[in-house]
């Protein structure tokens, strides 16, 4: 990548360390851009702009936190002569992330993707454009960035009939979707796209489209989503010009545990009827039981057939759950042995509408997520703690909740806590610079480290350069964190001169 002849060198955390920048930018030919991430690369004298990058500071999976977007762009503004790269995001995830801390911003069935792309317009317009927009995504899946595989807008379509006319009703939020197309089919493999629709309109007139009327067709509608939005296509219904099948509804009931009953009934002779519940389990006949091997949402779709063949359907979205009341956690169980990943099975059956559910660790939320189940997995730290899941109310307000306590990592070795220290008389006679990067350990990675001096300054990143006040006997302590949550400290004593 080059910019105005340049090439452009991002740089993800090398300011945690010690840097002569004026011997890097020698040994470099071609005369690079340096781009650090955040607000120091565009206020440092070294760098030569800065992008920006998901940022998390709260654990509030809900809160996309785009305060923190509008702080790199302000502080862009009052660079102007830096380089400023934007940044777009669908959400975060890195529970299952070896390095993982729990972080989660909550895709929110594509508004994150739509609102972080808003917020560059406070900021940047046609007439001020912003110069580069990069798309924070890894590209190992472990942190829930992905969006080659599209972002799931949780929306579908439930089509109907009535003469040659064909609507659908969108559930979901419809600010995701772009448009509309109309598809038919003669054997349900091959489609051919007769027309799109605008987004807000949600019907067509097939007499319009010239079909044969010797024809009987499936007709497919799809929500062709925003860029990077997931498509969604509905069930079709099966359409011959000048026939009306009958209408059907869909009634579901719970019987016991994940066990659920679907039965249709249907105004017009019915000659066959099909149900499919969603999970790869399609049942011909009237009525239909079936047991779901797992906590979730799942939609049922309902097909009833004329004689002629014509179609209609009813589809309508389940949380399938265990039946009693209040919050129920299926796994892990009480005073349980976890291992990371941990899995979370959770629902809610309060007597009123639940928003979310969320999963906290030792009163730290640790997961979250739209509708009445929970389905995921965690990383729980060594050592023992309460586990705790919440059914909250549109508002954010517990509904309900359960808690349970687990012994998580009992086999984690700890780390081993390192430090070396560098004198600096180039910068100054009392100057050293610490280094914990040497901190290993055996069955992991360091996680996080503090470095401490006793002069009282602190220090989160891997190098600590600290000019001291004055020549004496310090002390440096070094504490690290693996990635399953043990820790080491170790202490040095050294002289200043």
């Amino acid at each position: 990548m080059k910019l105005n002849g340049r090439p452009v060198v991002f740089m993800f955390g090398v300011d945690a360390f010690y840097i002569d920048w004026s011997r890097v930018r020698s040994s470099i030919p071609g005369n690079p851009l340096f781009i650090l991430r955040g607000n120091s690369g565009l206020s440092s004298a070294s760098a030569d702009g800065g992008f920006s990058w998901v940022n998390i500071q709260t654990p509030m999976p809900f809160n996309p936190e785009l305060n923190l977007q509008d702080s790199f762009f302000q502080t862009a503004q009052k660079a102007p002569q830096k380089v400023a790269v934007g940044a777009a995001f669908k959400g975060f995830n890195d529970t299952l992330a070896s390095w993982g801390t729990d972080r989660v911003i909550d895709q929110d069935c594509g508004q994150t993707w739509i609102q972080s792309l808003n917020e560059i317009g406070k900021f940047h317009s046609t007439g001020n454009q912003l110069p580069i927009l990069q798309i924070p995504t890894w590209n190992d899946y472990e942190e829930g960035t992905a969006i080659e595989m599209g972002i799931d807008n949780c929306a579908f379509l439930a089509p109907s009939q009535s003469g040659s006319t064909i609507s659908w009703a969108v559930n979901g939020q419809e600010n995701t979707i772009d448009h509309y197309t109309v598809f038919i089919s003669t054997d349900g493999q091959n489609l051919s796209p007769l027309i799109d629709i605008a987004a807000g309109t949600h019907s067509v007139d097939l007499s319009k489209l010239q079909l044969s009327a010797n024809t009987t067709y499936l007709v497919f509608v799809k929500a062709v989503g925003l860029p990077s939005i997931q498509n969604k296509m509905s069930p079709p219904i099966a359409y011959h010009a000048g026939d009306q099948p009958p209408t059907v509804s869909l009634n579901i009931s719970q019987t016991t545990g994940l066990s659920y009953t679907a039965s249709t009934s249907a105004t017009g002779k019915v000659a066959k009827s099909v149900i499919d519940f969603g999970d790869g389990t399609v049942v011909t006949g009237t009525s239909a039981s079936h047991t779901y091997s797992a906590v979730g949402k799942y939609l049922i779709t309902a097909t009833v057939y004329d004689s002629a063949g014509a179609s209609s359907v009813d589809v309508q979205q389940i949380s399938a759950k265990p039946s009693g009341g209040g919050v129920n956690i299926s796994s892990p169980n009480n005073s349980a042995t976890v291992n990371w990943p941990t899995p979370i099975v959770a629902s809610a059956n309060t007597g009123s509408s639940v928003s979310a559910m969320q999963v906290l660790v030792d009163g730290v939320v640790a997961y979250a997520t739209h509708g009445d189940t929970v389905n995921t997995a965690i990383k729980v730290f060594t050592g023992a703690h309460q586990i705790q899941v919440q059914a909250l109310d549109s508002s954010g307000n517990a509904m309900g909740s359960t808690s349970l306590n687990v012994d998580a990592e009992p086999s984690d070795a700890p780390p081993i806590a390192k430090i070396t220290l560098t004198a600096m008389p180039q910068i100054s006679p009392t100057t050293f610079l610490g280094c914990t990067a040497g901190s290993t350990d055996p069955d992991g990675l360091v996680n996080s480290r503090k470095l401490q001096f006793s002069d009282g300054s602190k220090f989160s990143s891997p190098a600590a350069l600290e000019t001291f006040p004055a020549p004496g006997t310090y002390k440096a302590t070094a504490t690290v964190i693996d990635n399953l949550g043990g820790t080491n400290t170790t202490t040095v004593t050294f002289n200043v001169p």
